[in-house]
């Protein structure tokens, strides 16, 4: 059997955008909702950054996204993927929102993958029990 062919009206898809997009929703997008997100994701990158800085981790630069490689090869006691995954584990109990490379298919061990996407609080609890740690493991 031939399904009957359906077409919305116009009137109809102007009242579910109107349901859906209030007034000015895409002026509040541009005007609030990206700049607000972009300076909080700008204030977490420079927090990790900084932290990681401070201790002499190296960090792949990068131009955009929500987490940053870094290189903690130094802090592994044989270079192996079973050590780095020991690492990683330590560091989350910790409180770092951290991957080692592994997982994302990095040849190399060593090579971890900081998310600063998140709460900067947080950010501010990981970074002070990661510095730590990396204090007490070097």
């Amino acid at each position: 059997m031939k399904k009957p062919c359906v077409i919305t009206s116009s009137k109809n898809l102007l009242l579910v955008q109107s349901m859906l997009f209030p007034p000015n929703f895409i002026d509040w997008l541009d005007d609030v909702l990206i700049p607000t997100n972009h300076k909080r994701l700008r204030e977490c990158h420079n927090v990790v950054t900084e932290v990681l800085e401070r201790n002499d981790i190296p960090v792949l630069p990068g131009c955009s996204g929500l987490f940053v490689w870094i290189d903690l090869r130094k802090y592994l006691y044989t270079p192996t993927f079973e050590e780095e995954k020991r690492v990683a584990d330590i560091l989350l109990e910790n409180g770092a929102y951290i991957n080692a490379g592994r997982v994302f298919s990095c040849g190399e061990p060593g090579w971890y993958r900081v998310v600063f996407s998140s709460d900067l609080a947080m950010i501010k609890i990981g970074k002070y029990l990661s510095s730590n740690y990396l204090y007490h493991i070097s």
